[in-house]
């Protein structure tokens, strides 16, 4: 890529914070408290830490990442559109597998699909982790690759998104839950996980919000007028926001039209959850935090285009489009 991941500029702010408002918090039998409550005391001593720096710089700089540019798109009415792609979720995974490194834990990770499973080996490979990934059905149907990563010594379940429930991210969490001294849960995003995973998800992603605050700067002197990012699973959508909090630029996340939302647990959080048929979808409780609060504007369009024309929105604009 063209960008520098030297600069310790690109690297996590750790600010662990128990909830986002009821959203977020501890939500785990007793007994796993004290060592989630270890977990973040053991991240926060990090925050200068040069050797785990130089981790996550390793790993980002093996992951075959796709250039950030910033690109003009098209005009839509009396809009300029620009469009670059969120370095958001390398930087999480990468970050988690530093930590995994940094703490000698094994990483237990979901696969949803092949591009996060292609950016998570190619770091893992760099920093010599084995892993147990719980995958989807789509992807565990392709036989060649499970038997690549069983030989790359990598422990693959597959039978229970087959049997069960299809959902990689259920499973990993409870590995995790069960070998608690021995394995780091990675989320790849801010909606999974009791404290201090949302938060911690967050650090990574101040690395990247970071970059983007300056490759926007150089591409706009003025900034744009509003820059849109998707509200699910709402990882983007956290970094616009920790890029441009502070400034005039107004912050839109985008959604499908969702049937309803609901409030539960899930993997150890309380969280809320959309539903579009049969398909539910957990809500990040950072920007969640950010829509009550009247930061980030939330907006349910079929896409960016119709959002864009929905908002009456004129001037520049830059979608933000998730990796």
């Amino acid at each position: 890529m063209s960008i520098d991941l030297d600069s310790k500029d690109t690297l996590p702010n750790f600010d662990l914070k128990i909830e986002y408002g009821k959203y977020g918090g501890m939500y785990v039998p007793d007994p796993f408290s004290p060592a989630l409550d270890g977990l973040a005391d053991t991240i926060s001593a990090l925050q200068a830490n040069a050797d785990f720096a130089a981790l996550q710089i390793k790993a980002l700089q093996a992951m075959p990442l796709k250039n950030p540019e910033i690109t003009l798109d098209g005009k839509i009415l009396n809009t300029e559109v620009y469009k670059t792609i969120s370095l958001a979720r390398p930087f999480v995974i990468s970050g988690y597998l530093a930590l995994a490194r940094h703490l000698n834990l094994i990483p237990s990770f979901a696969v949803d699909d092949k591009d996060d499973l292609k950016l998570f080996l190619s770091a893992a490979s760099a920093l010599d982790l084995k892993a147990y990934l719980a995958i989807n059905q789509e992807v565990g149907k392709d036989a060649n690759l499970i038997n690549e990563l069983e030989e790359q010594e990598m422990v693959v379940d597959v039978e229970k998104c087959a049997t069960l429930f299809n959902d990689p991210s259920l499973y990993a969490f409870q590995n995790y839950i069960s070998n608690i001294s021995t394995s780091l849960f990675i989320p790849t995003a801010t909606n999974v996980g009791p404290y201090p995973f949302p938060s911690l998800t967050s650090s990574f992603i101040s690395g990247y919000a970071k970059l983007l605050k300056k490759l926007v700067s150089e591409k706009f002197p003025n900034l744009p007028d509003v820059i849109l990012s998707n509200g699910y699973p709402g990882t983007s959508a956290v970094a616009v926001f920790k890029a441009f909090e502070n400034s005039d630029v107004r912050i839109i996340s985008v959604e499908k039209p969702v049937d309803s939302e609901i409030e539960e647990c899930y993997c150890g959080m309380y969280a809320r959850v959309i539903q579009t048929g049969s398909q539910e979808k957990i809500l990040s409780p950072e920007l969640i935090l950010h829509w009550e609060n009247g930061e980030v504007d939330r907006v349910f369009a079929k896409d960016f285009n119709s959002a864009i024309i929905a908002m009456d929105q004129s001037g520049i604009a830059l979608i933000v489009e998730d990796y």
